[in-house]
């Protein structure tokens, strides 16, 4: 029921001109997902804050369902380009063909029109896996993106860890600059690709850079990387798709002998399996409750290894990334830095206080130290600190 209804005033319409792909993602912290797990989540969003890119074999079907049940949603699919190919000067996309097709392997405008035909409200290109150092790679993909024509376009450099560095932060910064497009930043490392201080002070000043990136494929990084200027960010459902990895590289599972989800403790910044919860963390001690609206007071550690439980925990999740989102979007951009840093230094607290509970040492982390000393990234929002984030 619209308010005019309730109240008997004159209705009144906004306008109906289609948002650009930086103003959808203005703000907005995405949750990359399968699609086989995405119809389950897909009802548990906010259209103001949430959205969500669909990886998987059935992703366009599965968004244009999506788009269906919930016009407004902010919903996209992503290949597997990064992980199938590395980019290079002469071939910086990854469009392969279906090998029964009579018209061979797809051009990138061929690419580009099966998202909108699908309604993706963004279309992500299929852009490469960028090895360390290679600008010309780099630059084709850039250069590539720029001859697609729509403002509905976001342009994805899937990079090795190795470009966070001072001798590069230069070429990627100029990568923003030449872009007609938002870029979505993702790091790649068989681990975590942010795992100094210098690297996350490298990956916010980065993302803050020009109008502001999206941090693509990450963690509680990402939600850094907003608090200190990122456009928004993608943050995986699940550990593989909280990074990337090189096509010849599988990646290291930390804990392949659990099956148990990884599930945020509440108030801590930290992801840990339920299983080492139960049976390492919390033994001399009941691990902690949560009154996120998917928990309502129940005990973090029950997730077990079953599907459901599963979905459950990746609803959990996502409550606990909304939350630090919505504090973040209540402050003015100059003073989400220090929103930040007092939330990482609640979470060393916790991680002490933990600590001394079990009776068992606890490491918060390198990144929520290096966020509880606070971040020194280069002052691009200067001109904009008392600014709110429009949406």
């Amino acid at each position: 029921m619209t308010i005019s209804a309730i109240t008997g005033a004159p209705a009144t319409f906004a306008s109906t001109r289609r948002r650009t792909a930086r103003e959808m993602l203005n703000g907005r912290v995405l949750t990359v997902i399968n699609c086989e797990a995405a119809l389950d989540l897909a009802s548990f969003l906010e259209d103001d804050v949430d959205g969500l890119v669909l990886t998987g074999e059935a992703r366009n079907a599965t968004m244009r369902r999506l788009r269906s049940i919930y016009p407004d949603m902010v919903v996209m699919v992503e290949s597997s380009s990064h992980h199938d190919h590395f980019a290079t000067a002469a071939e910086p996309f990854h469009l392969p063909g279906d090998e029964h097709s009579l018209f061979g392997v797809p051009t990138l405008e061929e690419a580009v029109h099966d998202q909108r035909s699908a309604k993706a409200a963004i279309v992500v290109l299929p852009a490469g896996y960028i090895r360390a150092g290679d600008a010309r790679a780099l630059r084709a993909v850039v250069a590539g993106a720029n001859g697609v024509d729509g403002d509905d376009i976001l342009v994805p450099l899937y990079l090795d860890k190795a470009w966070l560095a001072d001798r590069y932060i230069s070429q990627l910064m100029a990568a923003v600059d030449e872009s007609r497009h938002p870029l979505a930043f993702a790091f790649g490392a068989s681990k975590n690709p942010l795992d100094s201080k210098a690297k996350l002070e490298l990956h916010a000043r980065l993302l803050a850079h020009g109008a502001g990136s999206v941090s693509w494929r990450t963690d509680y990084a990402g939600l850094a990387a907003f608090a200190h200027g990122a456009l928004g960010a993608a943050i995986g459902a699940i550990p593989s798709q909280r990074r990337v990895t090189a096509p010849d590289d599988k990646g290291q599972a930390h804990r392949p002998d659990d099956p148990t989800p990884y599930a945020i403790i509440p108030g801590l910044m930290h992801h840990m399996k339920t299983g080492a919860m139960k049976y390492e963390r919390y033994v001399s001690s009941d691990a902690p409750d949560c009154l996120c609206l998917e928990c309502d007071g129940r005990r973090i550690s029950r997730f077990t290894a079953s599907q459901a439980d599963a979905r459950a925990c990746e609803r959990h999740n996502l409550e606990m990334y909304r939350a630090d989102v919505r504090d973040l979007l209540a402050a003015t951009r100059g003073a989400r830095p220090g929103v930040w840093k007092q939330k990482a230094q609640d979470a060393l607290l916790a991680h002490e206080a933990t600590a001394a509970a079990t009776g068992m040492p606890f490491s918060a982390g390198v990144q929520v130290e290096a966020w509880a000393a606070g971040l020194q990234v280069v002052d691009v929002l200067a001109d904009r600190a008392s600014e709110p984030l429009a949406h």
